[in-house]
């Protein structure tokens, strides 16, 4: 998926397991593969003074009395979906007085560093977020795979491995997320959720120049098939990574 979103995912998901089961509170920047690109994150609350790093943050919100975090999404065009800051998604903090929304906003500070640290990250806080409930996991598989089977069948050959890989972590007894395998805590995600997820990420296809957003039709039959495959895959993926993010239970271990 892209960086934006795993990177939510991964505040949700380590910050649910942080807050369920004491202890430490993690910092992700120096240890989650979502913040590799990142080189500096920041929290700020209105007009006060922000803070550093995931750890001093998480534990500000559980002192402060947040009990859980989720993510939640609005659908864009997926042609956007390739651009810094076009998407439309957010953490959520169940807090004491309801709701509270953070989103992101991601500015390249550093273009030439060595080490690719190039973003800067600064989460700003949402007061008002809609409430709304998050997607059942068997629904939302469900529409994953028939959203897959039908980009299967448009016939863009050069995806195909991608549709493909992304329905068989659907079945897998052991679902691997390409190049995030600590996108997930080890405990709060059973199965279904990790399943789903790896789906998502396998079918994330979404990009710039070379990717599913760069294909070209000339005649209006297959342009307007495109658009409507391409469309319903995006909103499948996007919903399956915010019903897989949210399902945290802390008694899966």
């Amino acid at each position: 998926m892209t960086g934006e979103l795993d990177e939510l995912v991964a505040l949700a998901a380590h910050g649910n397991a942080f807050l369920a089961g004491g202890g430490d509170a993690p910092e992700l920047l120096d240890a989650n593969s979502t913040f590799r690109f990142v080189r500096s994150v920041e929290f700020v609350n209105g007009d006060g003074p922000s803070v550093v790093g995931t750890a001093t943050w998480l534990t500000g919100l559980r002192d402060g009395g947040t009990t859980r975090l989720a993510i939640d999404a609005d659908s864009i065009d997926p042609h956007f979906a390739a651009f810094a800051n076009a998407g439309r998604w957010w953490l959520v903090a169940s807090s004491p007085g309801g709701p509270v929304g953070w989103r992101g906003e991601w500015t390249v500070v550093e273009p030439h560093a060595p080490d690719h640290r190039i973003w800067a990250v600064t989460y700003r806080r949402l007061d008002r977020v809609p409430e709304r409930t998050s997607p059942p996991l068997d629904a939302t598989r469900l529409e994953l795979q028939a959203a897959l089977e039908d980009v299967l069948a448009f016939c863009a050959p050069r995806f195909d491995d991608n549709f493909r890989e992304a329905t068989a972590m659907l079945d897998s007894p052991s679902p691997t997320i390409r190049r995030l395998d600590d996108l997930l805590p080890e405990r709060g995600y059973g199965l279904a959720a990790r399943q789903l997820l790896a789906a998502a990420s396998s079918a994330w296809v979404f990009g710039g120049m070379g990717s599913w957003n760069d294909l070209v039709f000339d005649d209006p039959e297959s342009k307007d098939a495109y658009g409507k495959v391409s469309a319903r895959l995006f909103d499948a993926v996007l919903c399956a990574a915010v019903a897989a993010t949210n399902s945290f239970d802390p008694a899966v271990s």
